[in-house]
Order: C-alpha cells, then structure tokens, then sequence
C-alpha cells in the first residue's frame, strides 16, 4: 500500500466529516421534534444534562445515548411477517426499519420510549435487532 501524504489523510478526514454531516442534522432535528412532543422525555433528558454539566462529567448523559437510539428505531411504517423463499446466490435487500417494527423485540414500535435503551434495559435487546449503526465487522465507525 502506498504511503498516505498529507493531502490524502485530509480528503479522508472531510470525507468522514461530511458523510456523518446529513444523518447527524436530520437526527438532531427528528430529537427536537420527539423531545418536544414528549415533554415528560425531555424533562428527564434536561436533568441529566444539567446533573452532567454540574459535575463536569459527560458520562452521566446516559440517557442522551437511549434518546438517540430510540430516534433510530422511530419510523412511520409497519410491516407484516412475510416469507422470502431464496435460492442458492439470491440476494435479499431489507429495510432495517423492518427489525424496528418486530413487537417481539420493541414492544409498542410506534412509540417514543428512549427509556427502553436505558442502562438497566440495554441487555434486554436482542444484539442484531438493533443495527442503527451497522453490526458486526461492518459497523459504522462513529458511535
């Protein structure tokens, strides 16, 4: 592999500026939104950021992290149980949305709950049914 010169670790580091830039604003708007239909969500959320910002201590957002991840499971749409019969070499396209729809693993999908990503229920969720960011080798690289 070539050596990187300066130029090429500036192109990279812009890249995976603006690549995360578009997700990072509709999310943050999409949470303004929900945070303020939801009031009860957002009085919880303003303690903790206070609580944090008091002690000087970003670690104690912990529930900023299960707000986000439920912004992730929110969509407008439903899905049936449906059978794909597949053959050797087919390939299968999926809509993540699809596993954020399933009661089995979000009770109530349609629901703005931050609460069911909290540290008390993080180990509750199935590992693969929450992919917002990717699984496995694949993952994305930012949260």
């Amino acid at each position: 592999m070539p050596i990187q010169t300066n130029d090429d670790i500036t192109a990279q580091a812009v890249l995976f500026f603006f690549a995360g830039f578009d997700a990072i604003s509709t999310t943050i708007c999409f949470a303004f939104y929900k945070l303020t239909v939801k009031k009860d969500v957002q009085a919880k959320l303003r303690e903790d950021v206070f609580e944090a910002h008091e002690a000087n201590n970003i670690k104690l957002m912990k529930r900023l992290s299960a707000v986000v991840a439920s912004l992730y499971t929110m969509k407008l749409i439903s899905l049936d149980e449906f059978f794909v019969p597949l053959k050797s070499r087919d390939h299968l396209l999926f809509s993540p949305i699809s596993l954020y729809m399933v009661p089995a693993y979000y009770p109530d999908p349609t629901n703005f709950d931050p609460e069911r990503f909290s540290e008390q229920n993080r180990d509750s969720i199935n590992l693969y049914a929450n992919i917002s960011f990717g699984a496995g080798t694949r993952n994305c690289i930012c949260p």
